[in-house]
């Protein structure tokens, strides 16, 4: 079994516990997974604001195709309120953001949603037959004695 020192704990370890890397002489990375681990749970800890930005840009850009400043044109054209309900997303007692809406079938954006409408509209899979019954059900209990 081959075995490497790590450069940080400086315990001896197999191989299999350190992860590999193209640029090493080795094949594999000087630290182990663990020290690995720590360190960027260190990294990302003191860095939160930039790494949460980060992930933000990236989940925006490859999921929907759009920046933040995007999001942001959205965001003011609603006045900042889900474009069903009107609640905001954003306030001090709601850390969350509005999702983005989106067509499943075409990928076009719709605009951004509260989670309560979003997932409403996930589960009815944006069938509008199934909602104008949804709606007849509600109206006919509106009436009822």
């Amino acid at each position: 079994m081959k075995t490497d020192t790590c450069t940080k704990c400086g315990e001896t370890k197999a191989l299999e516990d350190f992860t590999r890397c193209k640029k090493s002489k080795t094949g594999y990375r000087k630290t182990c997974k663990d020290c690995r681990r720590v360190q960027q749970r260190k990294w990302m800890d003191e860095n939160s604001d930039h790494f949460k930005a980060l992930c933000r840009k990236q989940h925006l850009k490859v999921r929907y195709g759009i920046t933040p400043e995007d999001y942001d044109v959205m965001l003011q054209k609603q006045k900042g309120k889900c474009a069903i309900c009107d609640r905001h997303g954003q306030s001090p007692g709601n850390k969350r953001l509005l999702d983005v809406d989106h067509c499943h079938k075409t990928g076009k954006i719709r605009g951004l949603l509260c989670n309560r409408c979003n997932q409403s509209m996930g589960k009815v899979k944006d069938d509008i037959d199934l909602l104008k019954k949804f709606l007849a059900y509600l109206i006919s209990w509106e009436y009822r004695d």
